[in-house]
């Protein structure tokens, strides 16, 4: 399965848009369109193109975590983990690299949609490094 251009190694099962919008309205909080697009179309856990360039920084993303709360390492289940406290309700993470530092999209209104790298051993804002402006742009730029 491929998704602009990328290769799909591994993924989920499709999640319905019912099943998104319920856990949205639960946990108060609106995925961007390009995300809940890519979850219910593909739903990816690994892709081979794993590598995003920017500014001359690499990073590489060693999962997607899947909308699927029976999976081990689920949205969900990271959700209740790390929305709260680690991520102030400001940002949703979707994957995490090798070392655990976590991909994430704002979901506050002031950057709505963007894509940072988040790192645990700094203030939130301190720890955040840019990446891209959509989640789709993210994806298109994995190489």
């Amino acid at each position: 399965m491929r998704l602009n251009n990328l290769i799909i190694k591994s993924s989920s099962k499709l999640p319905h848009l019912k099943e998104i919008a319920k856990f949205e309205n639960e946990n108060d909080v609106r995925f961007p369109k390009d995300y809940t697009d890519f979850l219910i179309n593909i739903n990816a856990i690994e892709v081979e193109e794993n590598r995003f360039s920017n500014n001359d920084r690499i990073v590489e993303i060693d999962m997607f975590y899947p909308f699927d709360a029976n999976h081990e390492l689920s949205f969900q289940r990271t959700f209740s983990n790390l929305h709260v406290d680690l991520l102030e309700r400001k940002y949703i993470s979707f994957g995490r690299d090798e070392g655990g530092w976590q991909f994430v999209l704002s979901v506050q209104k002031i950057d709505y949609g963007k894509v940072y790298l988040c790192r645990y051993d700094e203030a939130l804002e301190d720890g955040l490094t840019f990446l891209s402006e959509t989640f789709k742009s993210f994806i298109n730029g994995l190489h």
